[in-house]
């Protein structure tokens, strides 16, 4: 382990106006609040090198990295996982080959951590579920007793819903591509929930907002982008939200954070741009807003992680412009956004 101080620290307060809307009736009659942001380039790099599709999660009161593409790997998959204390400085906490993956997840779940699914350096899934208590000490959890319909598939998201741990996913059942949910009281036995969650996209974001779950965006061959929005109070039954003329641009790779009573959709990709540059957010999901704070020469970002910690949005590393509108390289920047 090894401590290295922060290259730079850049804050920056901007001012700007959002619509707002009654969280109990969601109407589309918008009203217009001043509300002050402030962004913080915490650091440009530190420890943990640059960064991109990996998972993180806040566990022990730590934040942890597992996986993704590193600069300590030259551009491919790292073995290690790491955590940090503050979000900023990090400590190497273990490296081990069943590590050096991308788009898995991480999930806290009975007070324990949950790593699940991914893919290796050629494409090919894992379809297990690895499980500690520390960080350190590592064991599979045998899935043998769950429904015949049960697989990890191709870039699931997992969370915790009513006590249960979730992934929603996508496969092929009958001939079918579709969206499936499956949960689980103990993250070994998976029953399904439903093998028809709403239409078919893959790399959707999901997130628990106001007691229920939210589909955002994804991608389908072609590719074919989507701004979409599908909602559940019970993982069984999704319909999709009737939301306002002006939301997003259809987008994968993007992140999807509730914060502050808002959620807070961040970057990603679409067929005009390897990297967007936009925040949108909504207080109801049905009228979101765009942050016109950018200048013409902000970078976009994809592929990075977000967290709400310490009463701030955290974006972790990704992949980012190296000019505006350009191609790409991983970064390990890692940005804080506060409402003040």
């Amino acid at each position: 382990m090894h401590t290295i101080k922060p290259l730079f620290i850049l804050a920056l307060t901007i001012h700007f106006f959002i619509a707002c809307t009654n969280d109990d009736d969601r109407d589309k009659t918008n009203k217009t609040v001043d509300i002050s942001l402030t962004i913080t380039k915490e650091t440009q790099q530190d420890q943990i090198g640059d960064f991109a599709e990996n998972t993180m999660v806040i566990f022990d009161d730590k934040v942890w990295s597992v996986g993704g593409v590193s600069s300590y790997a030259a551009g491919h998959l790292t073995p290690m996982i790491w955590n940090s204390n503050d979000g900023v400085t990090w400590s190497s906490v273990i490296s081990n080959d069943a590590f050096k993956r991308r788009k898995s997840t991480l999930t806290v779940f009975n007070n324990e951590l949950f790593l699940i699914g991914g893919s290796n350096e050629s494409g090919a899934l894992y379809n297990t579920i690895l499980k500690t208590s520390d960080g350190i000490t590592w064991s599979e959890v045998d899935t043998a007793g769950s429904s015949t319909e049960f697989t990890i598939g191709y870039k699931h998201r997992s969370f915790v819903f009513n006590d249960m741990l979730y992934i929603v996913t996508t496969l092929h059942h009958d001939g079918t591509d579709v969206v499936a949910v499956f949960n689980s009281p103990n993250g070994a036995n998976w029953s399904t929930v439903t093998l028809n969650a709403f239409p078919y996209r893959e790399d959707c974001d999901i997130v628990l907002f106001h007691n229920k779950l939210y589909a955002i965006g994804g991608v389908t061959t072609g590719p074919t982008f989507y701004n979409s929005i599908y909602e559940s109070t019970d993982g069984i039954s999704w319909s999709e939200v009737n939301t306002s003329s002006s939301v997003f641009s259809g987008r994968w790779n993007h992140t999807a954070t509730v914060y502050n009573n808002k959620v807070w959709l961040i970057g990603g990709q679409n067929t005009t741009s390897i990297a967007l540059t936009d925040i949108w957010y909504s207080n109801d999901m049905i009228n979101w807003n765009l942050y016109d704070g950018f200048t013409a020469d902000a970078l976009g970002l994809s592929h990075h992680a977000a967290l709400n910690y310490k009463d701030a949005i955290w974006l972790f590393g990704g992949y980012l412009e190296t000019v505006p509108g350009g191609t790409t390289a991983v970064t390990g920047q890692i940005i804080r956004i506060k409402e003040d």
